[in-house]
């Protein structure tokens, strides 16, 4: 995992602005248990592609596991303000975060 985590990282360096290997390295600080890390990771993909419905998931998953649940909250949230395309596999990803968000 710290492997994988620093060749993410590597990519990251080579190609700054290419959202995907941002995805990539906050995948893996999340797996290595730095969830606020790949929050911050995913932050700087949402930058880079604002439109991207699947990187506001994920950093609302990345926030929820480091316990910021009001964060996570309007991730969430900001999705469906900005009424941004979702496909349906992500609809269920939201909805279980919705439920976990709930209930914890």
């Amino acid at each position: 995992l710290s492997e994988a985590e620093a060749f993410a990282a590597s990519a990251v360096e080579l190609r700054p602005k290419m959202a995907t290997l941002r995805d990539t390295l906050a995948f893996t600080q999340n797996k290595a248990g730095d969830p606020k890390a790949a929050a911050q990771t995913i932050g700087v993909a949402i930058e880079l592609e604002p439109d991207n419905a699947q990187w506001r998931v994920r950093l609302a998953e990345y926030l929820l596991a480091g316990g910021d649940r009001t964060a996570a909250s309007q991730a969430l949230s900001k999705i469906e303000d900005m009424r941004l395309t979702v496909p349906e596999d992500l609809k269920f990803q939201i909805d279980v975060l919705r439920k976990k968000l709930k209930t914890t």
